[in-house]
Formats: structure tokens, C-alpha cells, sequence
């Protein structure tokens, strides 16, 4: 009975839990359609980094494949250095019941006694062979690195993506702020119009074209609050939070230069753009192909140590051990064995050119596509370090474009409160001022993308000398702890 009960709770007991599910099932239920529950949280860039590595299902999912190519490069690199020993249970068939009996059929006929064999096998130990199966072995060996590599590149790619989404969530916030603040300026010159309008000291016209700007502007912060909102959930699946999550970031964006030199950055991703390690492991394994092609068409011998096996026999007679390596042999030997076919006709061509021209020409290929991926990528980081640059000189721009238009909007509400200019100058002067804002905000976002998006294609995690947790720069009147 408590074999049974173990079966019953074995799966419990060996699979892990679903925490998101379980967390899901124990929400309580929601009530009206668009009523929704939202729960607010302070974040910081180190906060979202350290959750979304830690929690990411991608990543969990991740750290799984990287146990199975461990546990499958275990077998290789054993299979490979040492001779295979295995240990083997054969057994006649034996008795243990009878279900119809006949009467022609001896009551011996099956043995009711248990009999067989029991092996300790020892396999041929490929001592030398010329190089071989080490050629094979080392193919094996640098994918089983690479693979490994690509798991760290992805989760290297992982932080660039929540370093983008965290201020991706801060450029939405500060443009919902922009719009909020225009909507409160457009609200005060509206409300003025109307006070102005209800004593009759300003004509009709001006109330209406306050009152349309007011609501349009209106338009314009919902949008804007909803695009933050979408950025938030994309946050939240960032770091697999509760759908609906909503953020109060204490973090804002830093603007730095690149200080990175562009030579620096192409030297650094010989040696780590994923691209290039790519198409290097590619031609590497491909030149160690043709080389075994070569050798596995000459009449080379190969040297085996034959170890044997170890049987002993039991029966109903007792049991009985002997240990041989061929039938009437008992010597550890080391052999020597030629074992070469070359086509005449056919496939592979006269005595295997066309086997070794293909694999010399999948050599010569890939060679080329190594050159063509580094290439590539001196072509991307080219491009990218044009757009920092772009980026760079735009936002200088930007942050006097700002200044000046504050300074401008400033004068034209007062004249306009004393009747001395427009209401169209004012409204323009406040349309420029948010959308300048904006701007400015924009291209330091994508200025900092851009950075990202180059540590991504030379395949680092941080420039060096400049790390990307330092662009974060704590908000005013923001604790130093999170909850």
C-alpha cells in the first residue's frame, strides 16, 4: 500500500511547480469590464536587470539546455579517452508458472531453474589512428563550446533587451509628463479665454480655438498614456511579473557620449561577435573535415588494444568464469588493421576525388563566409557609430532648442495675457515647446538603443570603462532601496 501511495505522489515530488500559475489561480476575481486591478511598483535598472535573469522563463529554459549539452559532452569526451567497459546480464528462459497444460509436452520442457550469462565487456581500445578520430573529436569539442557561448550570449542579449524596455518605460513616462504639463498650460489659457469671454473682454473666436486646442491636447496625453501603459506590461513580461503591473521607475536616463573608440570596438568583435564565432566555428570545422577526408583516404593502419570480455556462465549445475578475447584466446593483444575502400564508380568518383574536392571546396566556402560575416559586421559598427554620432549632434541641438523655447513661451503667454499678441503665436509657442521636449527625449533614447544594439553586434555586455547600469541616474526625492 505505501508503494502505491509513493506512485501516487512521485510526479509531485520530481516535477517543479508552476509558481506563476498557482500565483494566478489565488487572484481574486475582478469585478465590472474595465475595472483593473493594478498594483503599483518602484523599480530600479539594477532591480529590472537582477529579476529579469532570475526569473525570465526564457532564461530558466536556458539554464536546462545548458545541463543537457554538458551531460551530452560528457559521453563524447568519455567516449573518446577511454574504452568502453559494460557490464551485461543475459538469462535463459525460465519457469515460473504454467497457464494450460497438454499432455504430450514433458513437465522439463521449459527449465524451472534460472541460467545465463553475466559479461563484463571490455571494447576495442582505438589506441592509434592517426589522428581520426581526434579531428572528430575536436569538432565535437569547439560546437559543444560554442553552443555553451550562445546560451551566454543569449542572456546577454536578454539584459540589453530589459536595459531598452526599462528606459523604453522612462521615455513613455516623460513624454505622458510633456503632455501633461502642455495640457495644464492649454487648460490655463482656456479657462483665461473663458473668464475673458463670459465678461465680454475678448471676442468668441479665441475661446473656441483655446477650447479646441485644450481637448486635442487632451487626445494626445491619452495616447500617451496608454502607449506607457503597454510599455509597463512589456516590462512586466520582461521579468515574467503579474500581468497588469504598474511601475513608479526610480531611475531615469543619463546622456553620455560614446567614449569607446570605433577601431577598438571592431578589434574587440573578432573575438566575440556572435556572427563572426559563428562562421569561425564553421570554417574551423570544415578544415578539420577535409584533413580527416585526407587521412581517411590513404591505407593508414589502425592500432586497437583488444581487452576482452569477462562471462561468467551460471545454470542449474553451479556457475562457472572464464575470461577471453576471441574464441581459444586469452592474450591482451595489440593489433594493427587496414580498413580502406576507394569507389571505382559511382558516387565519390575514381578512387574518392569527388568526396575530397567537395569537402576542399566546403573548406574553401566557408572561408569565404568568414570573411563575408566580418565583413558584415565592420559594415554594421560602421553604421551604428554614424548614427551615435548623428544622434550625438542632434541632441546638442535639441537641449538649446529647449531652453530657447521655454524662454519663448514664457514672454508670449505674458504678452498674451496682456493683450499683446495672438492666441495663434501663444498656441504655436506652446506646440513647440512640448514637441521639442519630446524630441530631445527621443533621440536619448535612441541614442542609448543604438549604444545597446553595438555592444549586441561586437558581443560584449558593456563597453569597456562604461557600463550601462551607470546611465541610470536616481530621480530627486527617490529612495536608494527598493521594496
Amino acid at each position: 500500500m505505501k508503494f502505491f501511495l509513493l506512485l501516487l505522489f512521485f510526479p509531485t515530488l520530481v516535477f517543479a511547480k508552476n509558481n506563476y500559475i498557482k500565483e494566478t489561480l489565488n487572484l481574486p476575481p475582478e469585478e465590472g469590464i474595465y475595472n483593473f486591478k493594478e498594483s503599483f511598483k518602484r523599480l530600479l535598472l539594477t532591480d529590472v536587470i537582477e529579476r529579469g535573469l532570475r526569473k525570465n522563463f526564457n532564461e530558466q529554459v536556458r539554464a536546462y539546455t545548458k545541463s543537457l549539452l554538458d551531460i551530452d559532452f560528457k559521453d563524447t569526451k568519455a567516449e573518446f579517452w577511454w574504452p568502453r567497459l559494460t557490464l551485461e546480464l543475459h538469462t535463459n528462459p525460465q519457469k515460473v508458472g504454467k497457464i494450460i497444460s497438454s499432455e504430450g509436452t514433458k513437465d522439463n520442457a521449459t527449465s524451472t531453474y534460472p541460467s545465463g550469462v553475466l559479461e563484463l565487456r571490455f571494447e576495442d581500445y582505438n589506441l592509434f589512428n592517426w589522428g581520426k578520430d581526434y579531428l572528430l573529436y575536436l569538432n565535437d569539442k569547439a560546437t559543444y563550446s560554442r553552443d555553451k557561448k550562445r546560451i551566454k550570449e543569449r542572456t546577454r542579449e536578454l539584459k540589453h533587451r530589459l536595459i531598452k524596455t526599462f528606459f523604453s518605460v522612462d521615455f513613455r513616462k516623460k513624454v505622458e509628463k510633456t503632455l501633461r504639463d502642455q495640457l495644464q498650460k492649454a487648460n490655463f489659457v482656456y479657462r483665461f479665454n473663458r473668464e475673458k469671454v463670459l465678461s465680454k473682454k475678448t471676442n468668441k473666436q479665441d475661446f473656441l480655438q483655446a477650447r479646441s486646442d485644450f481637448l486635442r491636447i487632451q487626445n494626445l496625453y491619452l495616447t500617451a498614456k496608454r502607449e506607457s501603459e503597454f510599455a509597463e506590461e512589456e516590462l512586466a513580461r520582461s521579468i515574467a511579473d503579474l500581468p497588469g503591473s504598474r511601475y513608479l521607475l526610480g531611475d531615469t536616463l543619463k546622456y553620455k557620449k560614446m567614449r569607446t573608440p570605433i577601431l577598438e570596438a571592431t578589434r574587440i568583435s573578432r573575438n566575440n561577435s556572435p556572427l563572426v564565432l559563428d562562421a569561425k566555428l564553421i570554417y574551423e570545422n570544415a578544415s578539420r573535415s577535409y584533413e580527416y577526408q585526407v587521412r581517411e583516404n590513404l591505407p593508414l593502419p589502425k592500432f586497437e588494444v583488444k581487452l576482452g570480455t569477462y562471462a561468467f556462465m551460471f545454470g542449474p549445475d553451479g556457475g562457472k568464469g572464464q575470461y577471453a578475447t576471441s574464441p581459444g584466446n586469452k592474450n591482451i593483444e595489440l593489433v594493427a588493421s587496414i580498413n580502406a575502400v576507394w569507389a571505382i564508380t559511382g558516387r565519390n568518383g575514381i578512387l574518392n576525388t569527388r568526396r575530397l574536392r567537395r569537402s576542399l571546396v566546403e573548406n574553401r566556402r566557408e572561408s569565404k563566409n568568414l570573411e563575408r560575416s566580418t565583413y558584415f559586421i565592420d559594415s554594421r559598427i560602421r553604421q551604428r557609430y554614424k548614427m551615435i554620432h548623428y544622434y550625438e549632434r542632434q541632441i546638442e541641438l535639441g537641449e538649446a532648442r529647449v531652453k530657447t523655447n521655454i524662454r519663448t513661451y514664457d514672454l508670449i503667454l505674458e504678452r498674451y495675457t496682456s493683450k499683446k499678441t495672438s492666441w495663434i503665436n501663444t498656441n504655436r509657442a506652446l506646440e513647440e515647446l512640448a514637441t521639442s521636449q519630446i524630441e530631445l527625449d527621443r533621440l536619448k533614447f535612441e541614442h542609448l538603443k543604438e549604444k545597446v544594439d553595438l555592444a549586441s553586434t561586437i558581443g560584449v555586455e558593456d563597453f569597456p570603462g562604461d557600463n550601462f547600469e551607470n546611465l541610470a541616474k536616481r530621480m530627486k526625492g527617490k529612495s536608494t532601496t527598493s521594496p
